[in-house]
């Protein structure tokens, strides 16, 4: 191929070079919100409601203070 006569020469009449892009329509603006994070992580969600906690963090946290009194008792140099 000569030098101009390739779909890659960018010397389109018609304006269709491969530099002139369609800009991207603007973002969804309505309340704020990017459209590009899902919905579902955004909406309102009622306060936790006091009350018991899990058993899960109730152990969480005897094991932290297990291992902090460990630590403070047989603490190298101490």
């Amino acid at each position: 191929m000569a030098t101009g006569d390739g779909p890659d020469d960018g010397g389109d009449a018609s304006g269709n070079s491969p530099s002139s892009e369609v800009p991207d329509a603007p973002p969804n603006t309505r309340r704020g919100i990017d459209p590009t994070v899902e919905g579902v992580w955004l909406r309102h969600r009622p306060p936790p409601r006091p009350g018991r906690p899990r058993f899960s963090t109730v152990l969480l946290v005897a094991a932290f203070i297990a291992l902090l009194t460990l630590w403070v008792t047989l603490r190298p140099g101490g």
